[in-house]
């Protein structure tokens, strides 16, 4: 204004546009993608069911229904059915029509779901009578596919089972006539839309089980010395007996394994126990613990035995569930001893994956008193930076206000000015700027801390902290970099303005706003709120669901109940009494 007489000139206007366009251009931005990364994430391994106080048996349980994005986020429940119509087959299991019979059509009936499909927001807004439309596309409906491995059921019980593993449960539903044998014309009519509801087809299990017990007879003859013949109905595909069934249940239970390296773990489960009973060795060919192990390598190793056996989408969930176990890490374990033959021993090797480990960490004191420190210094910042964005908010309110402006030389002598008011521009674009910074502060307080808590390291942690407090010093990078050393100069003769504050000076209010409230007790407490929210809602659950998903040996993984030692006896006598 001492120069050219106004505050509008180009050079200004270009500072000030570039501040606002660095400042909002990078939070806003960086914000989006921290926010859809962490929900992305979080959302494609854990979906919350709701609460229910009956046991449930996981495998029982049709999969989830997919949600969108913005479903996950937001919980909003997105539907088409203004369109009265239900889904009759997978064809359409992908989108959020709800499963009926094969065939209905439209208004066909609705298959009841006790354990729900949505989580706790959108089932809410659904019971509301709120439904929002999908969108629609040109091939028809169209939705931003975010589907999860695991399901936390409540009550710290989490089931993991991808929908072959659910299947198994199903026998009463895939054999519509009852008559103990699973047809083909009965998987293809599929008469309870199992399709729909589990997300892969009838069909598709029909000839994947068949086709199982026909590689793993052939297995047997060609490794294990077995002399069986494939039975005749089993090689035409043309119907699976209940016997035959539980076979392929066993098949698919030891496919459900992430990795081969996990083999360790199933002997160590007592999976193959029975099998190494000497009464069965001669049927099912395990007679000792190299065949087992041989025999769970040849079934788990890549291109194995359950990649030919299994449906195409067994190659689908196995890779997303590798990519979200990460590589695995060997350990030696302990020497397990065959309990039919005490001279049969092997030492086992343990696998933990980085994922796993990751979240162990996280999950451990010294690192969640770590995230307290920094989140703490992080709410610091982000109060210093409001107390001088309220300080600018008080000299405009404080200050006088004139369409002339008016300086005066300072009493001192020294060629200083001194600012006895402001115009009115000069408060419009004061405000403006204090406006936009506040919006930011609220913005960067929620997206900032998000993105700290998603740090799953020491020094990730450290490093990116020290960026987020780098975008509150862009005006100040500004100003050094491109305001020119003349105006600095001008600047530095003028004197501090002097103005009345409207701050309060006594009372509770002023009691509140002390800085020693706010450092020593207020934001402390704030941020190891912030900590134990997180380890409560984030940590802890993803950690559960990991250990399920990828390793399978917790309590709280739900996928064991059924397959447990005593199970796993049954099959192997079952077995037997096939070979015979």
């Amino acid at each position: 204004r001492m120069n050219c007489g106004t505050f509008m000139t180009v050079n200004a206007f270009m500072l000030f546009a570039l501040t606002i366009v660095l400042q909002v251009g990078l939070t806003v931005i960086a914000g989006l993608h921290v926010l859809h990364a962490h929900q992305d994430w979080k959302s494609t391994i854990l979906l919350n069911l709701p609460e229910t106080n009956q046991s449930v048996d996981a495998l029982t349980m049709d999969m989830p229904q997919k949600l969108t994005f913005g479903e996950l986020t937001f919980g909003k429940y997105y539907t088409d059915r203004e369109s009265s119509q239900c889904c009759g087959s997978v064809i359409c299991s992908h989108t959020s029509r709800s499963c009926c019979k094969r065939g209905d059509g439209t208004g066909g009936h609705e298959f009841p779901n006790e354990h729900a499909f949505l989580s706790f927001d959108a089932q809410h807004i659904a019971s509301s009578g709120k439904p929002h439309k999908m969108s629609k596309g040109g091939g028809g409906d169209q939705m931003d596919d975010v589907s999860a491995l695991c399901q936390h059921l409540g009550g710290g019980k989490y089931t993991c089972a991808d929908p072959m593993v659910r299947y198994m449960a199903r026998w009463d539903e895939l054999d519509a006539n009852n008559d103990g044998v699973w047809s083909q014309a009965e998987a293809v009519e599929d008469q309870v839309n199992l399709g729909c509801r589990l997300r892969i087809s009838q069909e598709d299990m029909f000839r994947s089980a068949c086709r199982s017990v026909e590689l793993d007879i052939r297995d047997g003859i060609e490794y294990r010395g077995i002399n069986r013949v494939v039975p005749k109905f089993i090689e035409e595909r043309k119907e699976v007996p209940k016997s035959f069934f539980y076979w392929y249940s066993g098949l698919v239970a030891l496919c459900s394994s992430v990795s081969q390296v996990q083999c360790s773990s199933l002997v160590m489960r007592g999976v193959f126990d029975k099998a190494l009973n000497p009464e069965y060795g001669s049927s099912v060919g395990l007679g000792d613990l190299d065949s087992v192990m041989d025999y769970c390598d040849r079934l788990l190793q890549p291109g194995g035995l359950c990649s030919q056996m299994m449906p195409s989408t067994y190659l689908v969930y196995g890779s997303l569930a590798a990519d979200k176990c990460g590589e695995a890490s060997l350990t030696m374990g302990p020497v397990f001893r065959n309990p039919y033959d005490k001279l049969d021993s092997i030492r086992l090797l343990l696998a933990e994956f980085a994922t796993v480990a990751t979240f162990k960490l996280i999950s451990s004191p010294s690192f969640e008193f770590f995230l307290f420190l920094v989140v703490m210094l992080w709410f610091f910042n982000l109060m210093n930076e409001t107390k001088e964005s309220i300080a600018v908010l008080d000299f405009l309110l404080s200050v006088k206000v004139s369409n002339i402006p008016l300086s005066k030389h300072s009493s001192s002598g020294k060629k200083r000015h001194v600012m006895s008011c402001i115009t009115r521009p000069h408060q419009s674009i004061l405000a403006c700027m204090v406006m936009i910074r506040l919006t930011l502060l609220a913005y960067m307080s929620i997206v900032g801390t998000i993105f700290l808590a998603s740090n799953h390291g020491f020094i990730e942690l450290l490093c990116n902290a020290v960026a987020l407090g780098f975008i509150f010093e862009l005006d100040e990078l500004v100003y050094m970099f491109l305001v020119s050393t003349e105006v600095k100069k001008q600047l530095e003769i003028m004197e501090p303005v002097h103005f009345s504050s409207k701050m309060p000076k006594t009372g509770c209010t002023r009691f509140l706003l002390r800085r020693e409230l706010w450092g020593f007790v207020a934001l402390p407490l704030l941020a190891l709120s912030v900590v134990l929210w997180h380890r409560l809602w984030n940590v802890q659950p993803i950690y559960k669901a990991l250990t399920c998903l990828c390793q399978k040996n917790v309590d709280s993984c739900m996928d064991l109940d059924r397959f447990r030692a005593s199970w796993w006896d049954g099959y192997w006598a079952n077995q037997a009494v096939l070979s015979q």
